[in-house]
């Protein structure tokens, strides 16, 4: 059996690439003088045991350094690894430069992480025979991201001095070629000649006078170190501007949810919420160029073209949030003085409240999609291998965006909106069959669900697969399920590959928004089906924060209560109870009213102050307020409102004072005292009367106000209660 059967899989690749020397190499003039330098009478043995024996028949980098440079201690800076025979003195190191894949979100380049693009690597030595041998035996092992120089240093010489080049099929050798990167190169490297470079390239392998081929090797180098840049620096560019449109465009919640401390329904409150602060569009100018990124654009851009590249965002988000606030200053104009402006006047019928959640949702879906596409666009160019064979299309098509983000106006997209909205409304009404609609379900979410969802038009082109890179990337839908876009897709069961076929995608997506009220409304209708769909499936997601907060409490007593069901005879709304022979009392009674936990109980102070307000204008400005008819109206509903918040917390403090937490024993206790009250009072309890009782607790007693009805089973329904 051959001694090298039981070798490990590494030794029979290795032993497999090589051949025993002839005897004449061994004993005559051996490997290490075949290698030694013409032009000195040293032997320059740098060859390992196992080269000074064998013969290679082809080399990989790695076996090269192991074996032709042994012991020699490379120099490496980022992508470029150097390995110099200790005689010689060229110098072809250049500044530092990263270029790299993430393979994970922390800043900067991490060693063990992430991926450099492309690695170059140097071996220099005196002896032009020696590298001339390892530039041939490299030709079919060198790797595809591979860039091999072989350089020739003989200072001492007067003669000519060679350099080989070998590259790997991943590297886009005309991309080396760059006529802009070149005229910064010629700035480090004066020696540069880039027709030299070209002969390199081209066939393998150059000479000249030392200097001019130290500087060849510089720039090449130079230009692989660069060879990435592009896509990095426009991907780098694309993340900054996406992350800008999410953080300063975007509406917060607070805005459009009417449970907020800070919501007040004044056109000019509403307003100051929507429209967007341009100042903070500044903010992205200034952090872009305390960033080491701003200046990679110079490494293969003119300075000229790097500057208007890198204002030509900041100049379009002005534009673009100019052109929004305009347009929103006008809607709420028509909105709130029902001007009669047709394009705005079906939504005169809607609770303002849902209005606002409407527009806020409409508009953070268009802020969500383009921010996504931008950042999913910066995703594809940071990730992409071969990025510099597409360098001129992706320029043009960010170019693309820009110039489709100036031409989007929100009035386009608000008026086929407004239509699709009142269609979702019409058919997720026949399925909430609740005759109390608006108080069984949160209209403002359901209107902030579906602005965000008809806006979002990624959901048209970006398999649902991928879809949520969109959204999850800019983390504006913090509200929006990814259930919920994935649902609304229109692609399903394909991906997307390659940078050309995302170019393509981006282009036909970016247009979308800018093409008018036709082509937007005709996306909008091919989604309407997916939206009213998700809305069937999901209905429990809209419940009522009220609602939801009754549903929750009832699960955690059930076990305690026989639970009956009835229907309030005055507009069909299903009461959930707990009964105990002759007594119903209602779920939410304790629940919530007695503490202190009604609709709007957490939003007391700005009705207060919406009904200061009203008050104020009517008996300083009568005629303003006679214009809105609903204004007096507004004001009894408000004072009916807030008069039933202060006796649900009056409620809370009597409780409370009793030492009845709220909580499941607390809560139990009193369900068990108001249903006991009932039945043993049967005779007494007179429908209309207030039936007046004590309850011990365990910090002291409170006293209990019942008011009950009789129902047509002639059992006892608890209409209102009062603790004090």
């Amino acid at each position: 059996m051959n001694n090298y059967d039981q070798s490990d899989q590494e030794s029979q690749a290795l032993l497999h690439g090589i051949k025993p020397l002839s005897f004449d190499r061994v004993i005559g003039n051996r490997q290490q003088d075949f290698f030694k330098s013409p032009n000195n009478s040293l032997s320059l043995d740098y060859l390992s045991p196992f080269a000074k024996q064998f013969e290679f028949k082809s080399l990989t980098s790695k076996e090269i350094a192991e074996n032709y440079f042994n012991n020699i201690k490379p120099v490496q800076k980022s992508n470029i690894t150097v390995y110099q025979e200790p005689e010689t003195k060229t110098d072809v190191i250049l500044k530092e430069i990263n270029i790299y894949r993430d393979n994970d979100t922390t800043k900067g380049f991490q060693q063990e992480g992430d991926v450099l693009l492309y690695k170059v690597l140097a071996y220099i030595s005196k002896s032009q025979t020696k590298l001339k041998d390892l530039y041939l035996k490299s030709e079919d092992r060198v790797a595809d991201n591979e860039i091999l120089l072989f350089l020739e240093d003989n200072i001492e010489d007067l003669s000519e001095q060679y350099l080989y080049a070998r590259f790997g099929k991943a590297v886009k050798k005309e991309h080396l070629l760059s006529a802009e990167q070149q005229d910064n190169l010629l700035k480090l490297v004066p020696d540069f000649n880039a027709e030299m470079l070209k002969e390199l390239i081209q066939t393998g392998q150059v000479k000249a006078k030392n200097t001019f081929i130290s500087a060849v090797a510089k720039g090449l180098m130079y230009m692989a170190s660069l060879i990435g840049i592009p896509g990095k620096a426009i991907g780098w560019l694309c993340n900054e501007v996406g992350d800008a449109i999410s953080k300063y465009l975007s509406i917060p919640e607070s805005i459009w949810d009417s449970k907020g401390e800070d919501y007040f329904l004044s056109k000019e409150n509403v307003l100051k919420g929507l429209q967007i602060d341009t100042s903070l569009i500044d903010a992205l100018a200034n952090s872009m160029k305390s960033q080491e990124e701003y200046s990679w654009f110079n490494y293969f851009l003119s300075p000229v073209k790097a500057t208007d590249f890198l204002e030509k965002p900041i100049n379009t988000l002005q534009d673009f949030v100019n052109r929004y606030n305009n347009e929103i200053n006008e809607i709420l104009d028509s909105i709130y003085n029902k001007d009669g402006n047709k394009k705005y006047s079906h939504l005169y019928s809607r609770p303002i409240t849902e209005v606002i959640a409407f527009l806020c949702g409409l508009w953070n879906g268009v802020v969500d999609f383009v921010a996504g596409t931008f950042k999913f666009l910066a995703m594809a160019l940071s990730l992409q291998f071969d990025i510099t064979t597409n360098l001129n299309d992706i320029i043009e098509e960010v170019d693309e965006l820009y110039d489709n983000l100036k031409k989007i106006k929100f009035t386009d997209v608000l008026i086929p909106a407004v239509v699709t909205y009142f269609q979702i409304l019409a058919e997720i009404n026949k399925f909430f069959t609740s005759k109390n609609r608006s108080e069984e379900y949160n209209f403002d979410k359901i209107a902030y669900f579906i602005g965000f969802g008809l806006a979002f038009v990624a959901t048209a082109f970006i398999p649902f697969t991928q879809l949520v890179k969109i959204s999850g990337i800019t983390k504006i839908s913090k509200l929006i399920p990814e259930e919920f876009l994935t649902s609304l897709s229109q692609v399903k069961g394909k991906t997307i590959n390659g940078i050309k076929s995302m170019l393509a995608l981006f282009r036909e997506m970016s247009e979308v928004l800018a093409k008018g009220t036709d082509e937007i409304m005709a996306f909008f209708q091919r989604i309407k089906k997916a939206i009213v769909e998700w809305f069937k499936k999901n209905k429990e997601l809209l419940i009522s924060v009220y609602n939801r907060a009754v549903l929750e409490g009832w699960k955690s007593l059930a076990k305690f209560f026989k639970t009956e069901k009835i229907i309030k005879a005055t507009n069909g709304t299903e009461i959930l109870c707990f009964s105990f022979n002759k007594a119903l009392v209602p779920v939410d009674k304790i629940l919530m009213y007695a503490r202190g936990k009604v609709i709007d109980a957490d939003n007391l102070v700005t009705l207060q102050k919406e009904l200061a307000d009203l008050k104020n204008l009517r008996q300083t400005a009568r005629k303003v307020f006679d214009k809105t008819p609903l204004n007096a109206d507004k004001i009894k509903l408000l004072d009916k409102r807030i008069e039933n918040i202060l006796k649900s917390l009056n409620n809370k403090k009597g409780l409370e004072k009793a030492g009845f937490i709220d909580d499941i024993h607390g809560n139990k206790n009193v369900f068990d005292y108001v249903l006991a009250v009932a039945n043993k009072n049967v005779s007494k309890i007179k429908q209309g009367e207030w039936f007046v009782t004590t309850i011990k607790g365990p910090k002291g007693k409170a006293t209990i106000m019942t008011q009950w009805q009789k129902l047509d089973n002639g059992k006892l329904y608890l209409k209102t209660i009062k603790i004090f």
